[in-house]
C-alpha cells in the first residue's frame, strides 16, 4: 500500500479498530512501471491480530534488503 494510506481521510475510525501488528517501510520507491521516477513510497502492513497486546511495530526495509523470507 502508499505510504501514505493510514493518513487519508475517513480511515481514522478503521485504523483506530483494526491497528496493524506491523509496518514495513520500503526506503526506495517502487518504480511498478519501468518509467521511471516513481511517484511514492509504499510499505507492508501485516494485521495478525498481535497488534492489540503490543502495538503497531514500524520496521525499514533498505532496497538491499535480502532477508523478505525472514520478515513474517
Amino acid at each position: 500500500l502508499n505510504w501514505s494510506w493510514p493518513g487519508a481521510g475517513g480511515l481514522g475510525p478503521f485504523w483506530s479498530k483494526y491497528p496493524p501488528a506491523r509496518v514495513y517501510l520500503m526506503r526506495w520507491k517502487i518504480d511498478f512501471t519501468g518509467q521511471g521516477a516513481p511517484p511514492m513510497l509504499n510499505a507492508w502492513f501485516v494485521w495478525d491480530g498481535s497488534s492489540a497486546e503490543k502495538g503497531t511495530r514500524l520496521l525499514m526495509l533498505d532496497r538491499k534488503d535480502a532477508r523478505q523470507g525472514e520478515l513474517l
